[in-house]
């Protein structure tokens, strides 16, 4: 088999440009290949040039999957180049691969500690979304500079994260060749992947631009521009349809906000947000207790974290149709993507309201230098974003799939 039968495109000019460039800074999609052509890389160098190569990685997990990579490549070339002049021999272990021309591949963890002391070529898998890679890349410098061995070389390759971090920093500023390959890029040439269906399964546009796009997220963000919140205000009171209700729990520094939501054939409109303000809990567990019964929702997703956790089981306790969300990183990620989602494709439409507007737009998508995703919120005399809230948990309870809950221990 002939190694443009193997290689895509890109990965060959990648290839290519290893052979004649020491340092090399690649930005590329997801799905694409990006770790096979490195370690393609590390493999030959091996084989050709006796190259001592050490494996940087999100985690020793990662960074032992690639070592994976580098395996079956070498049993490939060994294959390939058995009975020729170049036919070498290798051993492995779960950490490394040995070559009989003297060349070796090492995995470790990120840990800046477990790095320093070592001295080879390095490659650095996914760097945007090291959590320490500051600390990785101080650690890793004494691998490049050092003056014994041959001349050593570096692969930094990753998807993008936030504008911010070591890897932000050395794409905009250093003087390495760099790579840039979107999924449109690799598809473009071959890559038999349908983009519409990523596309269906992200759902987030900002999470497609950054995962599959290459492009860098601000750090700070809104998650609802006022352009889309506008395009997205109904001016008919919605009618009819299947109703389905989120509740975010307050007492005293929040108020409880209650979004009921009705499903018409498929599009979601909220027909309108009411508060409790400073209400006992006897009062609005009776208060949402008769909302229940004179509504008959579908679902009802309740906040069931903190001083919400009693409430709402509670009212589990008396209508089936509740179900319990303890907020997490996790779940808000999942409940305002959606809601976010389906705002921006024109089947989720809210009040023309501007307090209303005013509070979806105070939810801040936060991005970390390891490319976490976060949600957060100014608190004013207002609130804290609960009507944002609810009116997520009310999308949340539409999906039809599984939700996880945590239930209550011993009921």
């Amino acid at each position: 088999m002939k190694i443009a039968d193997i290689l895509q495109p890109w990965q060959s000019r990648y290839f290519n440009a290893f052979k004649t460039h020491r340092h090399m800074i690649s930005c590329v999609s997801r799905q694409c290949g990006k770790s096979f052509v490195a370690s393609w890389c590390c493999v030959y160098d091996c084989i050709m040039n006796g190259a001592v190569w050490t494996l940087v990685s999100t985690g020793q997990r990662a960074a032992d999957e690639l070592l994976t990579k580098c395996l079956l490549i070498a049993k490939y070339f060994e294959g390939m180049l058995r009975g020729t002049p170049l036919h070498f021999t290798f051993t492995n272990n779960s950490t490394s691969i040995r070559f009989s021309t003297g060349g070796k591949i090492t995995s470790l963890p990120n840990n800046p500690d477990g790095l320093r002391g070592f001295s080879s070529s390095l490659l650095i898998d996914e760097m945007a979304f090291i959590a320490n890679a500051d600390e990785c890349w101080q650690a890793c410098i004494p691998f490049l500079t050092s003056p014994h061995g041959a001349e050593k070389k570096l692969q930094i390759i990753s998807t993008p994260g936030a504008c911010s971090g070591k890897f932000y920093d050395l794409w905009n500023n250093s003087d390495y060749y760099k790579t840039k390959v979107t999924l449109i890029d690799a598809v473009n040439e071959g890559l038999p992947i349908d983009i519409d269906e990523i596309k269906k399964t992200v759902m987030d546009d900002d999470v497609f631009r950054q995962e599959y796009l290459c492009e860098f997220l601000d750090a700070d963000t809104a998650l609802f521009p006022y352009d889309v919140l506008r395009n997205a205000t109904w001016t008919i009171q919605p009618i009819g349809g299947k109703i389905y209700i989120g509740i975010d729990i307050g007492r005293t520094h929040d108020k409880t906000s209650i979004a009921v939501l009705r499903d018409i054939n498929g599009t979601y409109y909220i027909d309108h947000v009411e508060s409790l303000t400073n209400k006992e809990f006897s009062y609005q567990e009776q208060y949402i207790g008769n909302l229940i019964k004179s509504m008959n929702p579908a679902k009802v997703c309740i906040d069931a974290t903190g001083i919400g956790a009693q409430l709402a089981e509670n009212l589990r306790k008396k209508f089936a149709t509740v179900k319990e969300v303890k907020f997490t990183n996790e779940s808000k990620n999942e409940m305002f993507t959606m809601t976010r989602a389906k705002m921006g494709n024109g089947t989720l439409f809210i009040p023309n309201d501007n307090a209303l507007i005013e509070d979806l737009h105070k939810i801040r998508r936060l991005v970390s230098p390891s490319g976490n995703l976060s949600f957060s919120a100014s608190r004013d005399d207002k609130g804290h974003a609960d009507d944002a809230t609810s009116i997520a948990l009310s999308v949340y309870a539409t999906k039809k799939t599984a939700m996880v809950f945590t239930p209550i221990s011993g009921i």
